[in-house]
Formats: C-alpha cells, structure tokens, sequence
C-alpha cells in the first residue's frame, strides 16, 4: 500500500468529520487590524515577503516555482527521505548546509530570508501572521523608557529570537523562538516537495537539518523550514516505512524514538505526568491507526457521537487479510500516529482553552463608553487641580481629591457588575439541570434569531423501534403485509407456515437482522448503534463474538476470530430433505467478512457462511435509495417507491434488505473480493420499518418559539420525506404551508451547469422559479372551489437535502443560496460538516445562530453556533456552550428567557451606574468649586444603600427604592443628632429640605418622561440625519436576512 493511502485513508475517518472533510470550503474572516503584515489574500501584496495560503484541497497539485510558492502548514507532499546517520552539532555552522545557487529571484527569499509570513492552520480554522524581531539592549533599554516609541527592528525569520503573532480576529501576541540541536535529514522533520530546486537547493541530497527553530503557539508546534523560509506543522509528516501493515508493527528502536519524541514533544495535553503502574491501568490520549483485532470505543468527546463506534484494523491493498501473522498476546495492536496536542482530544482542548472571540457588540460598546467617560474624568481632573491649586490647598491634597474624579466618573465595578445578571442566569440554568461553561454566551442566548434542531434524539425519542417488515413475495412480486414479529415474518415451527408463501426471502431478511451489524459484545452486554441493537433484539437470536483457532466456517486458523449468530433454542429454521425423519438442521451463522456502513455509500454488508456449507451468502442493509441501484431490476417490486413513499411521508424509517448467494467461496476467495463485488447483482427482499417518536415537549416548545417569532429549523442525517413528515407533526411546517424539494433534472450532484427543479411534495403543477425561488404563477391549475387555494402557494418553505445542499454551496448563485437559507425549514440527509457549514451560512446572512443536538455528530455545528446546547452526556458537554441533562428541547425556551434576563439586566445596571457616576461627579464637582466635599460615611452610604443592593444583589427594584427613600427622607427632614454627626451632615431649613426633595420629583417626573417619549423621538431624527447626510458608511447597517425576508414577501404577494 502506498503510504499516502496508509495516511488519508483511515486517518481522516479518525479525525472528527468536522474537522477533515469540508475544511476547504469554509471561509476565513480576515483580519480587522490595522498590523502592516497581515495582507488581505485578494490584493496584490505590498510585501516581497509575505506567503500566501494554499487551499488544501490543492494538496496534490504539483509544486510550482517562482511567484507561485503558496504554502499552508501540513500539506506538503511525501516524496521519500533517505537515511542519514547523526551528524555533530555546532553553533558555528549554518541552519543548514546550502550548495551554490545562482538563481534569481526578485523576492526575498533564499539566504537573505524573509521578515514575516502569513499561515493558516486549517485544523484550528485560523489564520494567524508570524513576524521576527530581534532583541538589542540599548533598544531595549529605550523602549523602557519610552514606551510609545518601537524601539526593536524586524528580523528574519531564520535570525529572529522572538516572533510577533497576529491573527484574523486582531489579536496579538508575543512568543519566543526555540533553537535545539538536532543533526538529523531534513526529511525526518518535513515531507519533501519532490527532486527540483527549490530556492537554489535540491531535495534529491536530503541535506541535514544541524538545528530546529521551534515556535510554540497554542500548544501547536511550529517548526522552521529552512529551505521554504516559513515556520510549518509538521503533523502530517509520513514515515517512508508506512508501506506495508507488517512494517507499522515492527515498530521503532530507541534511536529513532528519541528522534520523534523531540520533533514531535512529549504526548502530554497539559496534564499531570503518570507514574508506571497508572499507565497501565489509566488511559493515554491518543491518535492511534488499528493494525489487527477489532474494538468498539466511546468517540463522544471528540465527535459528539454518543453511541459506541466500531473499528476495524488497518490491512493491506484491497483489504487483504494478513495469513502469515498472528498475535496471541493482546485483543488488538495499534500504531500511535500522533500524540499530545496534536491528537484529535488535544484540538478539541485547544479549542476550549482559545475560544473564538464572541464579538458581542454591548460588551464593545461598554468599554468604548468607559473610555468616554474617562476623557470626561481627565477633564474633570484638570478643572478640579487648577481649581484647588487657585484655592491654596495642599498638594497631596489637591492629588488625592483631583484623582477621586476619576474613580467617581469611571467606577471600577461597572465591568464587575456587567456580570451579575449573568451569574443569576446561571444559577437559576442550573437549577434547572442546564449547564454553561461559557458564561459570555448566555446574553447572546437572549438575541437568537433562529434555531437549528437535530431529528433523531433531539425532536424525536432516542431509540427507534421496529415496526415491522415488508417482505417481497414471489412470484407475483408484491410486498407482504406487515409483519410485527419475528415469528410472523418466519415460524419455527413448518406446520405454522403458510404452503403457499416462498419463505427463502423471509429466511434472508431475517438473517440480514441477525447478521448484519457492528455490534460487540461488553460485559455481556451487546453494545453498537442502537438501530442495529433495536433490529437484532427483534430476532431474538444470541450473538456470540470472536470464536478464534477454529476451523468450523472454513476459515484458517491464524486469522482473525469469527462471530456467530444463533436462534434462539427450538426454533426450527431451516429444513434439510436430506436428513431422514427431516430432522431440523443446527443453524449457525459465522461473519466471516463485514462491510462497515460508508456515509458515502449509505449501506452495510456481510459474509456469511452457514455451519456445513461450502458457498457463502452476502447480506446487505441500507438506504432504500442506495439499495436500488444494486439490485437486480427484476427483483424490485413495481410499488417499489410507492410504499416507501407511504412510510417516510409518515415518519417512519425505512431500510432496505437484499441478499445474494456465491456458491463453493473458499476462505482466499471471499477475502480476495472487493467490496463492489460483493454487493452487486443483489436480491431485493423487503423493507424494514421503524418508527420514531416525537418526544412529548417537542411540539409545545415549537409552538411556543413560533409565537415568539424565533425561526425555527430541521438539520437531520434522515430521509428528506421522513424529516417533512416529523416537521409538520411538530408544527415546524404549517399545515397549510406548501414545501418545496429540490431535485436534479439536468447533470447530478458533481456537475456545475446541473439544473434543479423545486417542485412541491403534494403537488407537483406547482413550482418555484430556480433563480428566485419564488412560485411561479399557474392560475389555470389551482382550484377555484378553494378559494386559499392560491394563498397556500405563496405560502411556502423549502425541504433541501445534503446534495442539493452542496451543489448549492459550490456551484449554486449567491441569491439562490440565500434565499434558501432563509426560506429553508428542513436539511435533511445533512452530513456532519454540512450541518456546520449550514450554521456558518446562516450566521453569513447575519443571523444569531442556535444549535440543539444530542451530540450525535453535531459537534461542529455545536461549537459554530452562537449558542449551542448539547443533550448528550456531560462528557460530550465540551463541544457546546450549554449542556443540558433533561433529554428534551424545553432547554432552549429556558436558554433564551434566561438570556434575556440576563440581557435586559446587563443593560440596567450599565444604566444605573452610569446615571450613579454621572450624579456623583456633578455632585462632587460643585463641592470642589467651593472647597468641600462629601463626607465618608456619605460615599459609603451611597455605595452600601443606594448601589449595592440594586446593582449587585439584584433584590426587588420596589422594595430597594422604597427603602432607600425612607432612609433619604429621614436623614433630609429629621435625622437623630447621633446620625447627624456620624454623617456629618449639614444642617438645613426644613423649607429648603422641601424645595430638594420638589426638584427630586420633578427631576424624576421630567426623566421619566424623556425616556419613554422625549429620547425615543431624538433617536429617531438623529438617525434620519445620519442617513441623510451621513453617507452610507454612518447608516445603520440591517441584518441581511431581514432584507431578504421583505424581499422574498414582496415576491410572494
């Protein structure tokens, strides 16, 4: 096997879907700062130096010279390295051994090297520009004492001892560089491009790399390339050896470890280290490629998969079982591929230790207010220092009072108390059993616009039953009745069966439940995908696992163990003619060969070979879609689509069986076969039915989030008719709300120039413009007895599947896109990435962005969310803001009204602080001009009784401002002469007490009338002016959906 297969192929099923497959089409957000390095990608670049970034989906275009060398981290090509021994080390030699080069290049590449480089990290989503600097004492020394002056100078990336990172969301920081000796080929730290030059030097010599330049940035390792003059990950580097399985398990000597462990660290994520005996009952986070056995492992961390995943060891070209091999001393061997932080748990910590910077708008718009309000202090300052200067005062005096301004203008516990509605939120959340480890998230909790749910699990129960079985009879090809039970669909007893029904397809079906999965046995307990639990319970047949040594199904000894499917005790299945008195034959199933299910191909199959015969029958389950185009034409009913139409118009699941018969297969043969031989020329047999409930809140918290004019949408992985069918049952779709599905009428999913038809699922005459999607006028086919006839065909949503989904994506206009995404109720068929790309694109269009999942692979649509909210276990919890532990929607309703709270509470309190300072300091202000101020046990009256209980402890607004009145009241008209002079308060008339407390109301009647008619009016004409005179970059910007949703109504009426 070729060792970029070794790599790409089951490497990327290792890697979270959400990280590997679409990461080429997501789009990356440039940078917003003003760093005179970081270029935008689509200008010509204003520096000889910077590097550009190469998709990597071009990883297997050749390497091109010159103008043309766009790099990103992690995609060079493996060519080969050759063996080189240890050579000695010196500070004096160069980085690396050049040979003479004459070639020119009007960039500033090769020995001048560059000053800065521009990288993106495709597993982080993140794009970050590394620029060098060098330290210099006398510089250093006037950048301390003149801090606003840039003392350093830009150094090369080859010379610097520091490095300057800056990423698209604008933030900077500072790392330095680690030199370490190393005097190994270059080709054991980086795969090389191929034998032609690059920057005057030849890859065919693998020069030697005497030192390595390591940048550590989030816990990722950088190395410098010397010979492409840019710092890179080197986490997709490939071993030549990689070549063959028997290679991968003779392992490493101690030499070449201690080579990898200082290229690649230590396989630590930042935890405590393990002593001897702990390794061997702990765990060890890694990345690991299987080489022989099997195991079944809980990915829900990672992937957010909650259900036990199966994994099938890494074999030779064609999958071509090892028959020389054994290992007698362990289940199952793998190779450690990546470790630490650069396994699949280590991105997924590094993510939760650098979030993405949520943006919120309120929190920017606080800290630029503050920033107002100390110009408005440093102001305030200067008056009052000339002032008290005028009066004589003495100076530490006149610093200490000048610099209480700014304290009073400038409150420190505004920032503080920004929180505290949040922290109540969260409390009350939590009483509620849901969970947020990212408390910034529950105000934007409070502006959803629209919210994605998954089906399974999430709307609708977890587990799916079987209905029962549709079983294609013969020879009048029509489907059976409804069969419920195992015993319906074949009696065990032969007196029970009807003479008259062919049962070798009852037979098959059956065994295809029986045979068909990937579950394991745990503990006694059968573990897997609880479709395929639900289905093999419904047999009641014993499983049996891993029977090894044995010869029993053909099979020689050194291979893997075999499993075996049984009946239960009694049932008399099979019925051999040959046997007198027709004795029943012991009937035993061994798996000698599975075909896990592929996403791709949407379908599952095994071999199976039955105790005593020598030929093997093939198994196969899958989407009914995927199923037809493997089966033989005659064997399809001809209410084929028909029935299935019934079922998924209904909500029910729907999987297809089919089975085939290879006659005299000897062990060589059936593992000589290659998947595609395997399932072709198949036997249609029937249908298997599953229903799956709604679960008992889903359709009041719809209904209720309907009402609340939050939108509300379906992304699922199940057939676009079954999610319809859920939709509308749970009142995501209107009863009289027409859907449109899109479909191929022109080319397929792969085509640019294909053509889509929207039709609607109930009727077909009406249908919608493929530019626009807005109905097309058919006033000679609706009906005029009904007269809403015409108003339910512009009253209309959109059902997309996954291929019209990625069609639209990729080769689709803009408009159509758009117009889809806000027209779109139901996703279906959504695979794990598209479900993240179709976040993405909602918040494109300036939506604010819900997720809810059970975290089945939902975890990158989880984190891409604004608020994503998981109800899966705690441990999958990671991969969402919010965790719930109640296993039902009614979560989002509480997220949101808690959210809101939270919001409207954040901006009160930014309300009433400002109001308390802004008081205080005219207050103080006036007291200055005449050389006092107000007492001590003044201020902390008004901190302790005026601002305390409303602003931090959040008690009764009512019970707060009668209190403090009463307290105000006492001390204005009649305080004790004790609390006078604790007060130190000024004796007045009680006439002028009353003229103080007049102006209070009056002051309070004239706020509270500017503030509900007054200010709102302002408001108004000042943002008339701004779009008047202002220009468009002083207008208010609206949300883009909300322009497209007026668009799409005007098209409607």
């Amino acid at each position: 096997m070729a060792q970029d297969e070794v790599y790409a192929g089951p490497m990327s099923e290792s890697i979270p879907s959400s990280v590997a497959s679409f990461a080429h089409r997501r789009a990356t957000t440039d940078s917003i700062a003003s760093f005179t390095y970081f270029q935008e990608d689509d200008e010509e670049p204003s520096f000889s130096d910077e590097e550009a970034i190469l998709d990597a989906s071009d990883d297997d275009e050749d390497y091109a010279d010159g103008d043309d060398r766009d790099l990103e981290a992690g995609s060079l090509h493996s060519w080969r390295r050759k063996s080189s021994g240890r050579s000695a080390a010196s500070a004096d030699r160069p980085l690396l051994p050049r040979h003479t080069s004459h070639r020119s290049d009007t960039r500033d590449y090769g020995l001048k090297g560059s000053f800065s480089q521009k990288l993106y990290l495709d597993t982080e989503d993140l794009t970050i520009v590394i620029a060098g600097f060098n330290n210099s004492i006398p510089g250093y020394l006037t950048y301390l004492a003149i801090c606003f002056l840039t003392a350093g100078s830009p150094a090369r990336l080859r010379e610097c001892t520091w490095v300057v990172i800056e990423n698209q969301w604008g933030e900077f920081t500072v790392h330095p560089i680690t030199v370490e000796a190393y005097g190994q080929p270059l080709s054991t730290v980086f795969d090389p491009l191929g034998k032609e030059a690059v920057n005057g030097y030849n890859y065919e010599e693998d020069p030697v790399l005497d030192f390595l330049r390591i940048l550590d940035y989030r816990y990722m390792k950088l190395i410098y390339h010397p010979l492409e003059d840019i710092f890179m990950l080197n986490n997709s580097w490939k071993d030549p050896n990689w070549n063959d399985v028997l290679s991968l398990r003779a392992g490493l000597d101690s030499d070449e470890r201690d080579v990898r462990n200082q290229v690649f660290g230590k396989n630590m994520i930042d935890i405590h280290q393990k002593t001897t005996p702990q390794l061997l009952l702990d765990e060890l986070p890694c990345d690991s490629l299987l080489l022989a056995g099997d195991c079944i492992i809980n990915e829900s961390m990672l992937t957010g998969e909650s259900v036990p995943v199966s994994k099938v060891p890494m074999t030779d070209e064609a999958m071509e079982l090892l028959d020389d091999v054994e290992d007698d001393e362990a289940v199952a061997l793998a190779m450690v591929v990546r470790t630490g932080f650069n396994t699949t748990k280590g991105a997924l910590v590094r993510s939760m230790l650098f979030p993405k910077p949520s943006g919120f708008k309120f929190y920017r718009d606080s800290f630029r207010y503050i920033s107002v309000m100390a110009c408005v202090a440093a102001v305030g300052f200067v008056a009052s220092f000339v002032n008290f200067i005028r009066l004589g005062l003495a100076w530490h005096l006149i610093v200490v009072r000048a610099l209480d301004l700014i304290t009073i203008v400038v409150p420190p516990a505004l920032p503080a108390t920004l929180t505290i509605g949040t922290n109540f939120a969260l409390q009350r959340l939590k009483k509620q059993q849901i969970f947020c480890i990212s408390p910034q998230r529950v105000n934007v909790g409070g502006k959803l616009d629209v919210v994605a749910f998954d089906k399974t699990g999430t709307l609708t129960e977890d587990g799916l039953d079987v209905l029962g079985c549709r079983v294609v009879h013969l020879p009048d090809m029509r489907f059976s009745e409804l069969l419920e039970d195992a015993s319906e669909l074949l009696p065990s007893a032969v007196y029970e069966r009807d003479p008259t029904v062919n049962y070798d397809i009852h037979k098959s079906i059956l065994y295809t439940m029986a045979t068909c999965h990937s579950l394991r046995m745990v503990d006694g307990e059968l573990i897997g995908d609880p479709l395929d639990v639900k289905m093999f319970e419904f047999t009641r047949w014993t499983y049996e696992e891993g029977l090894k040594n044995t010869t029993r199904f053909g099979e020689p000894r050194n291979t893997a163990p075999v499993s075996i499917a049984r009946p239960p005790a009694g049932m008399d299945i099979d019925i051999d003619d040959s046997h007198e008195g027709n004795e029943p034959v012991q009937i035993e199933l061994g798996i000698l060969r599975s075909f896990d299910f592929v996403s791709q191909l949407r379908r599952a199959s095994v071999m199976v070979r039955q105790h005593g015969d020598r030929g093997v029958a093939v198994f196969v389950k899958g989407a009914p879609e995927a199923l037809r185009d493997i089966c033989q034409g005659s064997s399809l009913p001809e209410d084929y689509d028909d029935l299935l139409s019934y079922y998924t118009h209904r909500g029910f699941r729907v999987i297809a069986c089919a089975s085939r018969y290879i006659k005299n297969s000897s062990w060589d043969d059936i593992q000589g076969m290659t998947r595609f031989e395997v399932e072709s020329e198949l036997q249609f047999g029937g249908f298997i039915v599953f229903e799956n409930k709604l679960k008992e809140t889903t359709t009041e918290v719809i209904d209720e989030l309907n009402d609340a004019s939050i939108r509300v949408v379906m992304c699922t992985g199940d057939n676009i008719l079954t999610a319809i069918s859920v939709a509308r049952e749970c009142h995501l779709i209107g009863p009289e709300m027409q859907c449109f599905v899109p479909h191929f009428v022109e080319g397929d999913l792969k085509d640019p120039k294909a053509r889509l038809c929207w039709e609607s699922i109930d009727n077909g005459t009406y249908q919608l413009d493929e530019h626009t999607l807005t109905p097309l006028a058919r006033p000679n086919e609706i009906d005029g007895s009904n007269p809403y006839a015409a108003y339910n065909v512009g009253n209309y949503t959109i059902a997309v599947s996954g291929d019209v989904f990625r069609w639209v994506i990729d080769y689709g206009s803009e408009e159509v896109l758009k117009r889809m995404l806000v027209v779109g109720s139901v996703f279906a068929r959504m695979s794990p990435d598209e479900k993240h790309e179709l976040v993405e694109k909602l918040q494109s269009i300036d939506y604010c962005a819900g997720f809810c999942g059970d975290g089945a692979n939902d975890c990158g649509a989880l984190k891409a969310a604004d608020v994503g909210i998981s109800l899966s276990e705690a441990e999958a919890s990671v991969a969402a803001p919010f965790t719930s532990r109640v296993f039902d929607i009614s979560c989002v309703p509480k997220v949101i009204r808690e959210g809101r709270a939270s919001l409207v509470t954040s901006f009160c309190c930014f309300k009433y602080m400002s109001l308390y300072s802004a008081i205080q300091f005219c207050s103080v202000s006036f007291l200055y001009a005449s050389a006092s101020n107000l007492a001590d046990f003044q201020f902390l009256f008004i901190d302790l009784a005026l601002i305390v209980p409303v602003a931090v402890f959040m008690v009764p607004f009512v019970v707060a401002i009668v209190v403090t009145l009463i307290l105000s009241l006492y001390m204005l008209l009649d305080p004790a002469e004790w609390l006078a002079r604790f007060m130190e308060l000024t004796e007045i008339s009680l006439g002028f007490a009353f003229i103080l407390l007049l102006l209070a109301i009056i002051g309070f009647i004239v706020a509270y009338i500017s503030e509900r008619y007054f200010f709102p009016v302002l408001a108004k004409l000042i943002g008339l002016a701004k779009k008047k005179w202002g220009g468009p970059k002083r207008q208010k910007q609206r949300k883009e959906y909300k322009i497209l949703l007026e668009d799409v109504k005007q098209h409607r009426k």
